[in-house]
């Protein structure tokens, strides 16, 4: 949702002045995907956290999915630390994307 990406850039342009940030985890009205920040300033570590229908097609489920207990295991996990100007940059490419798609009113 637009309105959600508008959230994530403010969000990643808050990350990237490499103060700590107020809020750690980042999530959508779709909770199926999660972005978490670790550290901060240039050590900064973001995860993104993929489950259930957003996990890459074909990946066999490693428990079942109705054991909310193990439901953990089956996450798609992304790491990456991409320096404060890599996550400028990624706000910035957002942003520049967003303009195409208005906020409806």
């Amino acid at each position: 949702m637009t309105w959600e990406l508008r959230a994530l850039v403010e969000w990643c342009r808050a990350l990237s002045t490499g103060d700590e940030p107020q809020e750690r985890v980042f999530t959508v009205t779709e909770p199926d995907i999660q972005f978490e920040a670790f550290g901060a300033g240039e050590s900064l570590r973001l995860r993104v956290l993929f489950q259930l229908e957003y996990r890459p097609p074909g990946l066999p489920f490693a428990r079942p999915k109705d054991s909310p207990a193990e439901a953990d295991a089956d996450d798609v996990v992304i790491d990456f630390t991409p320096g404060l100007a890599g996550i400028g940059n990624f706000a910035d490419a957002l942003d520049a994307e967003l303009v195409r798609f208005p906020v409806r009113r």
